[in-house]
């Protein structure tokens, strides 16, 4: 149990101080071991035998960490918003519809804005299912990034190589 919690912790604090997404399988999940794994970061538990359904039910829950809910707005700047109820990007006065896998990524994003996020992190908030291809996200935000382009936008979703991406603040821009 030692080792599971030097791991999560390591696993919960990597370079750059992005964090994971963890759900432990262990193979008693009301043993001492379990709450150590929780004290470590995980953010479920679940027994190494579950059933596909009860994974796939932990993992949404998980995704509903990360993804709008109906009414919800992420202010990027004060004249950019994000509204969660029509899925739009507000430039200004004008309102910019994005398609649901590229509207997910910009709100994953821009929901904290600076920090690098990774390909897993982007996946999971975009409900992109493991056996897709591993480019999925890659192409999500070219595809992004071609929608911000005449809004002169496309440069706010960078690309931090060997970690992930990030929404850059106007701030981090000048």
């Amino acid at each position: 149990m030692h080792e599971l919690t030097n791991w999560l912790m390591r696993l919960r604090h990597p370079l750059g101080g992005q964090t994971s997404r963890v759900i432990a399988f262990l193979p008693d999940c009301a043993s001492p071991g379990a709450m150590a794994a929780l004290n470590a970061g995980a953010d479920a538990l679940l027994p190494i035998d579950s059933p596909p359904q009860l994974i796939r039910a932990q993992l949404a829950r998980l995704r509903e960490r990360l993804a709008p809910q109906t009414g919800d707005r992420v202010q990027l700047e004060p004249l950019l918003e994000l509204d969660g109820q029509t899925r739009t990007l507000r430039i200004q006065d004008h309102c910019l519809s994005l398609p649901s896998q590229q509207f997910l990524l910009l709100w994953a994003l821009g929901a904290r804005p600076g920090d690098i996020l990774s390909p897993q992190e982007l996946r999971l908030a975009m409900d992109i299912p493991a056996r897709a291809h591993a480019d999925t996200v890659h192409t999500a935000v070219a595809r992004l990034r071609r929608h911000l382009r005449p809004h002169d936008l496309h440069q706010r979703v960078q690309t931090v190589h060997g970690a992930g991406y990030r929404w850059a603040t106007e701030k981090s821009m000048q």
